[in-house]
């Protein structure tokens, strides 16, 4: 594996996708594709390995040009040598990459500046032709990585053009870029077609092997009618090396429709918070769609009962994520004993069904949309291995979301408000989100009380290794969770 040079390194280390903050990485390159080029330019697409503390494996995409445009100087990564087409068995792809080979001749190298490729209008024209003609893009040469883009059935077809790409500056695991469309088509004097809607072109920075959860949910729940998902547009699939050199395959891309007027759940929830205004029909109204999607997942996707294997693992799961939050933030090392008995406890619990579920479930994950409430990506919690987030779980994790979320938005209001009391706040939102899921459903979320509370930790838990770990000054909001529900004090908010 070849190691990538240091501007690139410190760069994917900087990032806000990147997983392996506070651990020692070990970054290399695992394969590259030439995604498009042109005079001057060259968009590519690298897989890099961190086989450091924190193995993962991650998509950089990158634009490479040999004199520095103006329009990209914020996304400039750094300025480095390309080497020649002369890469060697452990160096998959070295010298299309741009990448340095080892023991290169100075006078064959060509620097190029690198840049962050999702913010380069080319690397999204590209992405989306790839993806809505259905093309596939051969690896460099020395490289097996692949990739298969294929459009959505039932997205208009015909050629498109991209009109712009913005990059959403939200808080999240991958890169979105909203796309502005135009008809590409050559029509005769006088006709005209209906421009394409716009699409939100996301781009999975952490692969996985395997089929990725949002595209498969989303791509079902549209299929089978709901009105509660975007309309999906296509995706791309791609092949990369495995650390022992053979192959593994999983999604890179995906794209939905874009809904320009919606409004996000979180600063929603946040703006009627700091205003007084009770929550609560807004959150039954949440709950309801909520209660619609689960009852789609579980109608068109396999469900099965709740096993004693079953119960077995999500118990190891919490276990692992107790362990992990223990290391990331040992002040909660006292509470040790309290949570595990939490833990324990839902073994001897009565089990709802199993089923596909959202698996990361927040006010950060729906849209306020004329039509009601749009869940949009169902990726699951992107630190848990992608075996767990395809299989089907407990619709009790997606409701502690939500119950968690509520009481992150009373916590940050309280931290941009010393003093400020929202406890009532929170408890209505929480309640009048459990009495639309009932509604809905005519299964009461509260009839699973111990359960709920249990996964309710669980997300706290899970919180607090990353807030320890991307935002250290965010931690006291999770903390504070785990220590009320291990003390078994909580009434909502928390733990209904």
């Amino acid at each position: 594996m070849t190691e990538i040079p240091d501007p690139l390194s410190s760069w994917v280390r900087r990032q806000r996708w990147y997983a392996g903050k506070g651990g020692a990485a070990r970054l290399g390159l695992a394969g590259s594709i030439t995604l498009a080029e042109g005079d001057g330019w060259t968009i590519r697409i690298l897989v890099i390995r961190d086989s450091g503390d924190r193995p993962a494996l991650y998509q950089v995409p990158i634009s490479q040009y040999r004199e520095r445009p103006s329009e990209l100087e914020a996304a400039l990564i750094g300025t480095m040598a390309e080497g020649p087409e002369s890469p060697g068995p452990e160096s998959p792809g070295a010298g299309s990459t741009g990448i340095e080979s080892e023991g290169t001749p100075p006078g064959a190298r060509d620097r190029r500046h690198w840049y962050d490729a999702p913010r380069d209008p080319r690397f999204a024209a590209a992405l989306l032709g790839l993806m809505l003609d259905g093309r596939r893009a051969g690896p460099a040469p020395g490289s097996p990585l692949t990739a298969q883009g294929r459009a959505a059935p039932g997205w208009p077809g015909g050629p498109v053009r991209l009109l712009s790409g913005t990059v959403l500056e939200v808080d999240q695991s991958n890169t979105s870029i909203v796309c502005a469309l135009g008809d590409a088509a050559e029509r005769p004097a006088g006709e005209s077609a209906q421009a394409p809607p716009p699409l939100i072109l996301k781009v999975f920075r952490m692969l996985a092997e395997g089929e990725n959860p949002d595209v498969v949910l989303q791509s079902a729940l549209a299929a089978a009618g709901s009105r509660h998902v975007p309309r999906p547009a296509g995706q791309v699939q791609g092949r990369w090396p495995r650390a022992d050199g053979s192959l593994a395959s999983g999604h890179l891309a995906f794209a939905q429709e874009f809904l320009p007027d919606a409004r996000d759940g979180w600063r929603l929830a946040f703006r009627a918070a700091a205003d007084g205004e009770d929550f609560a029909e807004q959150a039954a109204d949440l709950g309801r769609a909520t209660a619609d999607v689960h009852e789609m997942l579980a109608r068109t996707l396999p469900s099965r009962s709740a096993e004693a294997a079953d119960i077995a693992a999500t118990v190891a799961g919490m276990r692992r994520r107790l362990a992990e939050a223990e290391s990331d933030a040992p002040a909660i090392a006292d509470r040790h004993d309290a949570i595990e008995a939490v833990i324990a406890g839902t073994a001897g619990l009565e089990w709802p069904r199993l089923q596909r579920i959202h698996g990361d479930y927040h006010l950060g994950q729906v849209l306020a949309t004329a039509k009601g409430w749009m869940l949009i990506d169902f990726e699951g919690e992107p630190h848990r291995p992608l075996a767990e987030r395809t299989q089907p779980d407990l619709h009790l994790r997606d409701i502690a979301g939500m119950m968690r979320s509520f009481d992150y938005v009373g916590a940050n209001l309280r931290l941009a408000e010393p003093g400020r009391r929202t406890e009532d706040w929170v408890r209505s939102a929480q309640q009048g989100f459990l009495r639309g899921y009932a509604e809905r459903s005519g299964q009461d979320p509260q009839r699973y009380a111990e359960l709920l509370r249990a996964f309710v930790l669980d997300k706290a838990l899970y919180e607090l290794s990353y807030e320890a770990r991307h935002r250290p000054d965010w931690q006291e909001i999770p903390l504070q969770a785990v220590r009320r529900l291990s003390a078994g004090a909580d009434d909502p908010p928390d733990a209904p």
